[in-house]
């Protein structure tokens, strides 16, 4: 499993990037260090699991996640980028539990395009 975190302070993304098997300890690991990073609630976040091959992350891990207080505004959405069926349905997990907790809210896409238009950037400012 490999993760990376950074910060495009000029166009205001976090760029949370996933590879490899997705565990409950790098999503758990991920959304702590997100919650601290220096940024404001107008920052928005690009969750992209296109690199990930497997997945043995459980329900209740991605329930925590997507439920914990988040430092994003609930009036932007962060982007969940999928490939594969069982990405699609994991961000789709995270995506119900954000609604039923009043968290701010994912969208999951499949496409950098996609994801590039709802975060109204081109899609060569994307990793």
């Amino acid at each position: 499993m490999s993760r990376s975190l950074s910060i495009n302070h000029e166009l205001k993304i976090v760029f949370s990037i996933f590879s490899g098997e997705l565990t409950d300890q790098a999503l758990l690991a991920q959304c702590s260090e997100t919650s601290a990073l220096p940024i404001t609630s107008d920052y928005r976040e690009l969750v992209d699991l296109t690199q990930v091959t497997s997945i043995s992350a459980t329900g209740q891990t991605i329930r925590a996640v997507a439920s914990r207080p988040s430092p994003f505004s609930k009036s932007v959405p962060r982007i969940i980028l999928v490939e594969g069926s069982e990405q699609y349905g994991m961000g789709r997990m995270a995506q119900a539990y954000a609604e039923l907790c009043d968290s701010a809210p994912f969208v999951v896409v499949t496409s950098k395009e996609a994801a590039a238009q709802l975060l109204g950037v081109e899609i060569d400012a994307l990793p």
